[in-house]
């Protein structure tokens, strides 16, 4: 009867501790555009940013703008040998190669992509290609060029800090 009130107790502590983090994290929906979902991300109370993602076999890409305006990319995770954190590269007009960090859960660019890397995104039609380490992710955009799924995530990111 002991054990059992115990086990009760802690499922108790275990579900109101698991439903207090899903309250801190909460992600919907905003629009589909050119196909592609863009979801608003709040971070407990506050709105923090608008991503779009771009699925496929190995995980989604995400590229992001914050509520500052600063953009960013992440990836499945990739945890390499060594305990180093991986690159991610960019393949727009060249390549570009940011530093990244990871949580085991994604890989992301650590601070903002720069303008020119932003501008190069902006240019790109067809596909999406990213590159974390030796994993090569091809995003096919179909006839979307790019530009049009950053503006949806920009009109996201106006309408969640106009309307928080």
């Amino acid at each position: 009867m002991v054990q059992r009130a115990i086990v009760s107790l802690l499922s108790a502590c275990l579900a109101l501790g698991a439903s207090s983090a899903a309250a801190q994290y909460r992600q919907d929906i905003w629009r589909n555009v050119g196909g592609f979902n863009i979801i608003g991300i709040a971070d407990g109370r506050a709105f923090h940013r608008c991503t779009a993602i771009f699925p496929g076999q190995e995980g989604e890409v995400r590229l992001t703008q914050l509520r500052n305006r600063t953009w960013g990319i992440s990836t499945p995770p990739v945890i390499v040998a060594g305990g180093t954190d991986p690159v991610i590269r960019l393949h727009a007009e060249g390549v570009k190669a940011f530093r990244t960090t990871t949580d085991g859960n994604r890989t992301w660019t650590v601070g903002p992509l720069p303008d020119d890397a932003v501008n190069a995104l902006r240019r790109v039609r067809g596909n999406l290609v990213v590159q974390t380490d030796n994993r090569r992710m091809v995003r096919p955009l179909g006839d979307v060029p790019l530009v049009e799924v950053m503006r949806g995530i920009e009109r996201c990111v106006t309408d969640h800090t106009r309307n928080p």
